[in-house]
C-alpha cells in the first residue's frame, strides 16, 4: 500500500475499456518520426478503477525501450518502470498495462519510448 490520501492500490487484474459500461477513455498517439512509429497511453476510468495501457508500433521490426511513470498528484511516486519492447509493424503492442483504485485526477502518469537514440513523450489528453 502507498502512502498518503489518494493511496491507489495496484490490482492484480488488468483492465480493459471494452465492455465497462460508463467508461471514460483517454488517448494520446504522438509520433516519433515521419516514419509511422508511434506510441500511446491509454488511461481508462470508471467506477473508482483506473486503468493505464502503454502501447507502441512502428513501420519496421525496431527494438525501443519505453519508461513508464505514475506519479500521485502528492508526488509519491507509485510506478516507476522501464524495460525493452520489440515493436512490430501495423501491430499495436502493449508496452505495460496497470490498474489502481481511486481517481484518475490523483494520478499523473507519462510514456517515454526511445528508438536509436531518439526519447518521445507521449502524454496522456485528458478529455471533458
Amino acid at each position: 500500500m502507498f502512502p498518503g490520501p489518494t493511496a491507489p492500490l495496484l490490482l492484480a487484474a488488468t483492465l480493459t475499456a471494452c465492455g465497462m459500461a460508463g467508461a471514460a477513455t483517454l488517448q494520446r498517439s504522438a509520433p516519433l518520426d515521419a516514419t509511422g512509429l508511434r506510441c500511446s497511453l491509454v488511461l481508462t476510468e470508471s467506477g473508482g478503477l483506473i486503468s493505464l495501457q502503454a502501447q507502441a508500433t512502428g513501420p519496421q521490426t525496431l527494438t525501443a525501450h519505453y519508461g513508464l511513470s505514475v506519479v500521485s498528484t502528492d508526488g509519491t511516486v507509485v510506478i516507476d518502470q522501464s524495460g525493452p519492447a520489440r515493436l512490430i509493424p501495423g501491430q499495436d503492442v502493449t508496452l505495460s498495462a496497470l490498474a489502481f483504485t481511486g481517481r484518475a485526477g490523483a494520478l499523473r502518469p507519462s510514456l517515454t519510448l526511445t528508438v536509436a537514440g531518439v526519447t518521445q513523450t507521449c502524454p496522456v489528453t485528458r478529455a471533458e
